[in-house]
Order: C-alpha cells, then structure tokens, then sequence
C-alpha cells in the first residue's frame, strides 16, 4: 500500500521574455550598415568595429536601461543576488544579422551571469532560436523527448537566460527577403570585468 506520493521538479531553467518599446527599424537599419563593415553576419569578432556600433547604437542608452531593468527583475525572481546599484553592472552587446544561409551552432556564453537577445527586426521565415536542455546529455533510457525548446521571436521581443544554457539558430528553412536581426549581450557583476 502506498502511504504518500509527492512530486516535484529540480533544476528549473528560468527564462525572461521583455516586449521592448524602442525604435525597432531605426536600430535595425543602423545595424545593417555596421553589419556591411564586417566580412561576416555579426560584429561579435571585431571588438573595435563592436565596440564603435555599440556607443552609436540608435536609443542605445536606453536599450542599456531596459537590460539594466530587466535583469535586475529575472535576478530578484529567479533567487539570484541582484545588483547593488547600476555601478555594479556590466553589459556587453554584438549584433548580428542572419540572412538565407547563416546560421550558429549550438553554444553558450561563459564567464559572465545572464544572457539575451533582443530582436529589432523580425521577417517572416526567420529562424527561431532554439535552446538545448543542459540535461540532454545525461538522458540514457529516459523516453522523455524535450531535449529542446524552440523559441520564434517577434519584432521588439527580447529574451533573458542564464549563461551556461546553451542554444542555437539554425538556417532558415525556405527563403528570407529581409535579414533577422539580433543584438545579443551579456550580463554580469561588474567587479568580474575590472
């Protein structure tokens, strides 16, 4: 005879969707043309040519404000220290442009607390980003199937995670006429960046 059961879940992976209210195509088409600067789809491995877009971003203070905002939120409601104050924060941005062919193998951000993507322009088609359960690995005989959640962003969507959560964009699955563009960070405690 069973006396009690009691079920429950461990190592919830905490996600943070923010609706961003800012000028979406001016930032897109400022993006495109930083994005022509480079040989590649995103500004990531360029530090100067990123650094140059990022302090010239259209409403790029208060895009930094809305992260500021935000990550405060998902740290408080996710048991996480938040922030002392704006003096302890730390935030890092590239963009990125995905076109009919781009795409970006799966991959995580370490040395740093939170992640995201916030997504000024989003054609229809786009590719979704897909994130990848950390426990997929460690599945054997298990028959459950999510081993991943796939997410399709909308134009002014921004998307919060923890670092370590690895994930991916795959190429679109038919033709794009417009570029997805995305303008991905990083979020720390500033004293780890010093």
């Amino acid at each position: 005879m069973i006396k009690d059961i009691r079920q429950f879940g461990l190592f919830h992976t905490d996600m943070m969707r923010v609706v961003l209210d800012l000028p979406h195509k001016e930032i897109s088409d400022n993006a495109l043309e930083w994005i022509a600067k480079t040989d590649r789809y995103t500004t990531y491995h360029d530090n100067k040519l990123n650094q140059e877009w990022f302090s010239q971003m259209p409403a790029g203070d208060k895009f930094v404000d809305d992260v500021y905002e935000s990550s405060q939120k998902y740290l408080k409601s996710t048991g996480r220290r938040p922030f002392k104050d704006r003096n302890d924060f730390f935030v890092v941005a590239w963009v990125s442009a995905y076109g009919e062919h781009d795409q970006h193998g799966s991959h995580n951000h370490p040395n740093c607390l939170i992640s995201g993507t916030y997504y000024p322009q989003v054609p229809k088609g786009a590719s979704p980003i897909v994130y990848d359960s950390p426990l997929a690995g460690l599945m054997m005989h298990d028959t459950k199937q999510e081993v991943n959640h796939t997410y399709p962003p909308s134009t002014g969507d921004m998307m919060l995670w923890p670092s370590w959560l690895f994930h991916r964009v795959h190429m679109p699955s038919g033709p794009v006429t417009e570029q997805r563009i995305a303008i991905s960070f990083n979020v720390d405690y500033k004293r780890y960046h010093i």
